[in-house]
């Protein structure tokens, strides 16, 4: 998305996603922001971090692109209530389950929300 200015006779124009403005954060600022931003959107630097070693082994952004959009989640909250209270308190509320294409679990999350 792009805004523009609203003074009279400013022409000025601003994408949602120029990193320009992160640049202008101090350093400690830059490295907690959670996102590497593009001219169209962004991706998350934990993905960035887990996708970066796949390139060199033959996986292009045409076959990531596939991997990622063949994912399915699921987020239940029913296994938690049979888990473990601490004084009487769920210690977690959810499970996040991520599935391949093939419907094998790849990855199972505990979470707190």
């Amino acid at each position: 998305m792009t805004y523009g200015c609203i003074r009279t006779g400013c022409r000025k124009t601003l994408s949602e996603c120029d990193q320009g403005i992160v640049k202008q954060l101090n350093p400690s600022r830059q490295r907690a922001f959670l996102a590497i931003l593009t001219h169209k959107s962004g991706i998350s630097k934990d993905l960035c971090n887990t996708i970066r070693p796949l390139f060199p082994h033959g996986v292009d952004p045409h076959r990531l692109s596939k991997i990622i959009r063949i994912l399915n989640l699921d987020h239940s909250f029913k296994i938690v209530k049979l888990m473990g209270k601490v004084n009487d308190v769920s210690t977690f509320n959810g499970l996040l389950t991520i599935l391949n294409e093939y419907g094998d679990i790849r990855m199972q999350l505990l979470c707190k929300s």
